[in-house]
């Protein structure tokens, strides 16, 4: 039953943005500090080494320990408006994965030892139980349960260890559903990750293991059926990505961010399955680099990731397309519960950990180094904060730009190809072999803002009949990153 496509075509490479405005940041709220000798809403000796916390609407903080304490065990800690603790002790031995949380504050992650996988975990803020949500074994066999997710509906969304395979699973109620396995030229799942609509958004890789074979960002839908929201140029010779970063940003919208090489530079992408823009990358003057850590995105498009600033900086950003704001960074001064501290380290180690996290209304949650202002050769241990936007993000997503599927396709005698631009300008569409030749421009000059339509009639710039293949149509316009569409051309009638 996989893989089943629902498109095939190079989605348009956009600049317009899908958000109305990037909030500022103004309030950087402490809701836990570990270190050593003393601590703050965690025992002294606690520690949550580049834990990834995950946040809700409410503003609920969760992060797993690594250790509690003088312990010696793992633990999970929640919380909310600076105040929290650890609702949860692991066995001796077992180690928990990083944990996700959903609007009713419930969370879920794995408890595992080397080898041995206890199952998803439960922990219900009401009872203030942890149970286990989903076991091992099963029909499916699954060993183990890789980025587990609990979405508002209370279904989990995994990734299965089935010990020859991994496979894209969701629970509901007990009952196991598998999305996507590998096989049938799925060669690699990477993680995922899971939304309120039961959809997994992952990187795949096609073909091989290997690192030359063609990578797709695919989102797939709860029947297995996909929708290839990017890929890279061993996928598609047109395409302007040359390679992904592993993991990806997943909205409950159905957006998706994520971190690609392209033109000699790194950026960071948000794709909505009709269009592709950028988010930041390195020619941009703000951002020297990208860290590789996945990006995270809200419904309303906002993008939140790990990168370095103009000076060489590690930093949080936040953008939509249009504006790009740094959150915070190195060097910065934040309040916490010893008074004035700076996001430093001894050394050169990162100040950040873990990825970041966004919510609904722009808050953003993030661990970070500490010491005091004035010398970071004192360690103050590491901070979880939330940054809470200034201003409310969920606005709807006006239409954007793009350029449409080839219609008829696939076609014999003629197709229509309608492209939209934002501005009057100057708008030209060529046609492109699989081995990125020109065979053809369709139309160059002046265009008025709005939607137009270009006929190709299957013939090349010599007049005769292209063969038939696979083709691809390509618009570009000054000041618009080139967008390009798949078309197949069949072989002509007798």
């Amino acid at each position: 039953m996989f893989p089943r496509r629902l498109a095939a075509s190079l989605l348009p490479f956009l600049a317009s943005p899908v958000v109305a405005a990037v909030p500022t940041y103004s309030t950087f709220e402490l809701q836990a500090r570990s270190e050593f000798v003393s601590g703050y809403n965690l025992p002294a000796g606690s520690s949550f080494n580049s834990g990834t916390p995950t946040l809700n609407d409410d503003a609920t903080l969760s992060f797993r320990l690594i250790v509690v304490g003088n312990t010696g065990n793992a633990g999970l800690w929640v919380g909310a408006g600076g105040s929290g603790g650890v609702v949860y002790h692991a066995p001796a031995n077992w180690l928990l994965s990083d944990p996700t949380i959903n609007s009713a504050g419930k969370v879920v992650f794995e408890q595992a030892d080397i080898g041995i996988s206890d199952g998803v975990l439960l922990y219900d803020p009401v009872t203030g139980n942890t149970t286990q949500r989903v076991a091992p074994g099963g029909i499916y066999g699954i060993n183990s349960f890789g980025s587990p997710q609990i979405n508002d509906s209370d279904v989990v969304g995994f990734r299965a260890n089935q010990g020859s395979q991994y496979a894209y699973f969701f629970d509901t109620a007990g009952t196991q559903t598998p999305v996507a396995v590998m096989g049938g030229g799925v060669a690699y799942l990477f993680s995922p990750q899971f939304n309120n609509s039961s959809q997994f958004a992952a990187k795949v890789r096609l073909g091989t293991t290997a690192e030359a074979s063609p990578d797709e960002i695919r989102r797939y839908q709860p029947n297995g059926l996909y929708l290839v929201m990017a890929e890279d140029d061993d996928s598609n010779p047109l395409s302007p990505f040359t390679s992904f970063q592993n993991g990806v940003g997943f909205s409950n919208s159905g957006l998706v961010a994520f971190v690609a090489n392209a033109g000699g530079g790194t950026g960071v992408y948000l794709a909505n399955g009709s269009s592709v823009i950028p988010i930041a990358t390195t020619a941009d003057p703000d951002v020297s680099g990208i860290d590789f850590f996945a990006p995270v995105v809200n419904d309303a498009g906002l993008v939140a990731f790990r990168g370095y600033d103009s000076a060489g900086l590690r930093a949080i950003f936040a953008g939509d397309g249009t504006t790009l704001r740094r959150v915070i960074g190195e060097h910065d001064l934040v309040r916490i519960d010893l008074g004035q501290a700076r996001i430093d380290q001894h050394d050169s180690s990162p100040v950040f950990g873990g990825t970041v996290d966004i919510n609904s209304h722009g808050d953003i949650a993030f661990a970070a180094t500490l010491t005091p202002p004035d010398d970071n050769q004192i360690e103050w241990g590491t901070g979880m904060f939330i940054a809470y936007a200034d201003g409310d993000v969920s606005a709807p997503m006006p239409a954007v730009a793009r350029l449409a599927a080839p219609s008829p396709n696939p076609f014999v005698e003629r197709t229509t190809i309608s492209f939209r631009v934002p501005r009057a300008g100057i708008a030209t569409v060529d046609l492109y072999d699989v081995s990125g030749r020109r065979l053809r421009t369709l139309a160059s000059g002046p265009v008025a803002e709005g939607t137009h339509d270009v006929v190709w009639d299957g013939l090349t710039s010599a007049g005769v009949p292209a063969p038939a293949g696979v083709y691809f149509v390509r618009l570009t316009s000054p000041g618009e990153p080139p967008a390009s569409r798949r078309v197949v051309r069949l072989r002509d009638r007798p």
